[in-house]
């Protein structure tokens, strides 16, 4: 590690502890998505808060998928969660879960399959779109459909 690295990992850490969100900070990689598609409306730079994870899981699908995966929803503060009428004990306010729109039978078929094979395998199915979740508190290897 040379100086401007050592002073890197002070300011890092000096800014968690003042919990301050800052998407620069946030040391990931994505491919396919940046950070700021998973912002809840409510809380600017809030994507910052999803998980490590689940994100490099989401940009592997994606991959896999070769079709856009358009955010819907991704991390979600309390009050985002429910205005939506999102659940109780939502992965999305734990950066777990993000919802994917598709258009067509044929994107929501590459969009499951990228997910599968990336290792997500929490996915909920909405008329247009994918709820996909890492949420290890929650059963998985399930799939399940919404209804309105």
């Amino acid at each position: 590690m040379n100086f401007n690295t050592n002073i890197l990992a002070i300011i890092k850490t000096l800014l968690k502890r003042l919990k301050i969100v800052n998407t620069i900070t946030y040391d990931i990689q994505l491919k396919h998505f940046k950070l700021s598609e998973f912002d809840s409306p409510d809380l600017a730079g809030s994507g910052s808060k999803m998980d490590k994870e689940f994100l490099q899981k989401l940009d592997k699908a994606r991959e896999i998928a070769g079709c856009t995966f358009k955010v819907n929803s991704g991390y979600r503060t309390q009050e985002h969660n429910l205005k939506v009428g999102g659940r109780f004990g939502s992965s999305h306010k734990l950066g777990l879960a993000a919802d994917i729109a598709y258009k067509g039978s044929r994107e929501r078929f590459l969009i499951i399959n990228g997910a599968i094979q990336a290792g997500i395998n929490r996915i909920g199915l909405g008329t247009n779109f994918i709820h996909l979740d890492l949420d290890k508190k929650k059963d998985d290897n399930v799939i399940w459909t919404y209804k309105y």
